[in-house]
């Protein structure tokens, strides 16, 4: 069972500079498996305003650190509506379940690691307008058994190379990896030594070709969110440090601020039922 509110209280949202919202205080902390954002303001207070980076804290902890095209195509690709979020909207959720696992009480044991203290954090661009952000939440009676991580960091990686090697250092479960293939030749996802996707990108052996990594998730994703950037799944699998990794060939014109974005899942300790 799921039930759902919301807090009265509201985050001030400043006018025309670059400001960093927190919301924390007064939000549950048990059974959460989605939070919700509204804003105030009209549409100068879109997502892509508001949103430039979304970060969730755990106590002090970070479980989310995350572009929002990277959370977009998130959404889109493992939501059971393939929900397209549009930068424009001005009300948007975080999922902490399983999304794409059609049975709600399944999907619904992975939550906000239980009894931790929420911390969510928007950096806004200088375009959002003076107005309000309103919070509001999901709870589920589902035991605790997993709690999420939504991850991106910087590959930092030139253009041009062939088989440059990204470590993968996470240490959950892998659930999915996100990443642009804007300029990318080929990459290659590893984990324990086993590689789990090897596709071509649009420059492959630089020439330009068809995006076979976005493709091949046609199947059971559009591409409406964004057409160059790719969301695999992976089959909830342990990285042991050492033989996981992104193996990448780069084109001309790839950038080194390109993110690798996982998606894991880790155990709750301990495992238990909220109140």
């Amino acid at each position: 069972m799921r039930w759902k509110g919301f807090r009265g209280a509201t985050i001030p949202i400043a006018n025309l500079v670059v400001q960093t919202l927190v919301a924390s205080e007064g939000l549950p902390s048990t059974g959460v498996v989605g939070l919700h954002f509204a804003t105030t303001g009209g549409a100068a207070n879109s997502f892509a305003n508001i949103c430039t980076r979304i970060v969730v804290r755990a106590d002090s902890t970070q479980i989310f650190n995350v572009q929002p095209l990277h959370y977009r195509k998130w959404l889109e690709r493992f939501s059971q509506s393939n929900f397209p979020l549009t930068t424009a909207a001005t009300a948007w959720s975080l999922w902490f379940n399983f999304a794409d696992i059609p049975d709600d009480d399944l999907a619904d044991q992975c939550q906000f690691p239980r009894g931790a203290i929420p911390s969510i954090e928007f950096t806004t661009s200088a375009a959002a307008v003076t107005g309000s952000l309103i919070v509001g939440w999901t709870i589920s009676d589902q035991p605790a058994v997993f709690y999420p991580r939504l991850i991106g960091q910087p590959m930092n990686l030139a253009a041009s190379l062939t088989n440059a090697a990204f470590p993968i250092k996470e240490q959950g479960l892998l659930r999915a990896a996100m990443f642009d293939t804007t300029n990318l030749g080929r990459l290659a996802l590893k984990a324990g030594g086993f590689i789990y996707e090897e596709l071509i990108g649009p420059l492959f052996n630089t020439v330009v070709t068809g995006n076979m990594h976005v493709d091949s998730e046609r199947i059971e994703d559009g591409t409406t969110v964004d057409a160059v950037t790719a969301a695999h799944r992976l089959p909830m699998i342990p990285a042991p440090q050492g033989s996981s990794e992104a193996i990448l060939d780069t084109g001309v014109g790839w950038l080194t601020t390109n993110e690798l974005t996982l998606w894991a899942a880790w155990p709750q300790t301990p495992v238990a039922a909220p109140a």
